[in-house]
């Protein structure tokens, strides 16, 4: 019997690649091209943030970088997927029973965007999901000075219709840079009262 290799194109350089292949063989849900998946490095990297479990998925490099930009800055939903299609069962196993909790985007941008890119990154995990922060201020970190980077917690406060007390928190963000948000996200997610914190970043900038 023959069998049918079904054409897909890739996502992010829309090259014409065969479905039938050793890479979407162990990753079905693939939609990127040897090329563009290999651009994709996995580091899996420990580590800690205040003491809380922090995983590090991929190193931080020039495609990483435009095709995230892609979906922040010209709001590309369909490549958000790609970003844990190759790894997602995985991670869905590793925080299972977890509430993702979403580092926040600006109110403003994210309504100019049309949709908020973490909760397009991270649903494909099928885990359930909560935005009880939110950022009133969108001052990029990369403008600010070490000083105004230690006030971020002004610029970021919690819906108090969200209750996590004794619930497994995922903290999930895009990019980690000063990590001054993160930090700001982490210490207002602990007054809640959370059973357990872990963290999950797709890269860290170096």
């Amino acid at each position: 019997m023959k069998l049918i290799q079904k054409i897909k194109v890739c996502k992010v350089c829309f090259k014409q690649f065969t479905e039938f292949n050793m890479v979407n063989f162990l990753h079905p849900d693939n939609d990127l091209c040897y090329e563009c998946l290999s651009c994709f490095i996995p580091i899996f990297e420990n580590t800690k943030t205040q003491n809380e479990k922090t995983l590090i998925l991929y190193e931080y490099n020039d495609f990483l970088k435009n095709t995230l930009y892609k979906l922040k800055g010209n709001g590309d939903i369909e490549i958000a997927s790609i970003f844990l299609s190759s790894i997602y069962l995985f991670l869905k196993l590793k925080y299972f029973g977890y509430l993702i909790v979403l580092v926040p985007s600006f109110i403003q941008r994210e309504k100019e965007r049309g949709f908020n890119h973490l909760s397009e990154i991270f649903k494909i995990l099928k885990i359930p999901m909560i935005s009880p922060l939110i950022k009133i201020n969108d001052r990029k970190q990369s403008d600010l000075n070490l000083e105004e980077r230690k006030k971020i917690q002004d610029y970021i406060i919690w819906d108090e219709n969200f209750n996590i007390k004794n619930k497994k928190i995922l903290l999930v963000d895009d990019v980690i840079t000063s990590g001054s948000t993160l930090n700001a996200c982490l210490n207002l997610v602990k007054k809640h009262q959370p059973k357990k914190i872990q963290i999950l970043v797709i890269s860290k900038a170096t």
